[in-house]
This record gives C-alpha cells, sequence and structure tokens, in this order.
C-alpha cells in the first residue's frame, strides 16, 4: 500500500516567521516615510522663511535708498524718515504682532505674510555716520541689515 504525503501550503510557525518579516519591513518603511515627511516640511519653512528675508532685505534697500538722513526718527518702535523719490509723506516702518509692516500716507503695507512670524524687529540710527542699521528675525533666521543714506 502506498501512502501519500500531501504538504501542501504552510506550517504555523512559517506562518507566524513570514507575517513577522513582514511586520518589520513594513514597519521600517513607515519611518522611513515620516522622517522623509517630517524634513520636507522643516525645510519647505525654511525656504519659506528665507524668501520672505530676501523681500524684506529688498524692499528696506528700496525704502531706504535716496532717504534723506535728516528725517530719519527711531521712536516708539517705529522707523520713519522721508524718501521724495517713493512717497511725498513720511514712510514708517513698524512691527504690528507678527508682521512688519510700512506706512505712507493712509496706506499700510505688510512686508511678511502669514508663512513667517516675526520674532523681533529692531533698528537704530547713527546720525553721525548716517547710516540706518535693521535686525529682524523671521520665524527663527536672524537677518542685519545697514543702509548709508544720502547726505
Amino acid at each position: 500500500m502506498l501512502i501519500k504525503n500531501n504538504n501542501q501550503g504552510f506550517t504555523l510557525v512559517e506562518v507566524v516567521i513570514y507575517v513577522a518579516l513582514f511586520a518589520i519591513i513594513i514597519g521600517g518603511l513607515i519611518v522611513t516615510a515620516y522622517y522623509l515627511w517630517q524634513s520636507a516640511s522643516t525645510t519647505g519653512g525654511k525656504v519659506a522663511a528665507g524668501e520672505e528675508i530676501n523681500f524684506v532685505l529688498k524692499k528696506l534697500d528700496w525704502t531706504l535708498t535716496g532717504a534723506e538722513g535728516d528725517t530719519v526718527s527711531t521712536s516708539s518702535g517705529e522707523l520713519s524718515f522721508e524718501n521724495p523719490n517713493i512717497s511725498p509723506d513720511e514712510i514708517i516702518l513698524r512691527r504690528d504682532g507678527d508682521k512688519i509692516e510700512m506706512a505712507t500716507g493712509s496706506n499700510v503695507y505688510n512686508l511678511t505674510s502669514d508663512n513667517v512670524k516675526v520674532e523681533s524687529f529692531d533698528f537704530s540710527y547713527d546720525s553721525p555716520k548716517r547710516t540706518v542699521t535693521v535686525s529682524f528675525a523671521l520665524s527663527g533666521i536672524a537677518s542685519t541689515f545697514t543702509k548709508f543714506l544720502k547726505l
């Protein structure tokens, strides 16, 4: 009499081993995907802050180019000056909460967007050297700008 050995399929031990290996591989993929996602969002925030800083620096340079040194005033958290090339009215730079604003006449312009948080915005005017120094930090990135004014 012939005995047929019908061993088709997997034993319970083999199934448990395969499920454990599959779980380890999937767990590793999930952890890797999470770290990639987290680093991408962090990098995106730094890029946005860098673009905002460049915009603010260019706007400061533009507004202070041609400003008259004898009209600069730094009082009560505001930098005010006159620049007849841009506006007949006084130009005021100030921090308003999480925004940096430029005001001229009755118009107020935000120099920063909602993508960044203004952590500091300070300025000083050195009258003998006729220089304005503006220091600010947006979303943890600090920047300083110095402009020499015309005589």
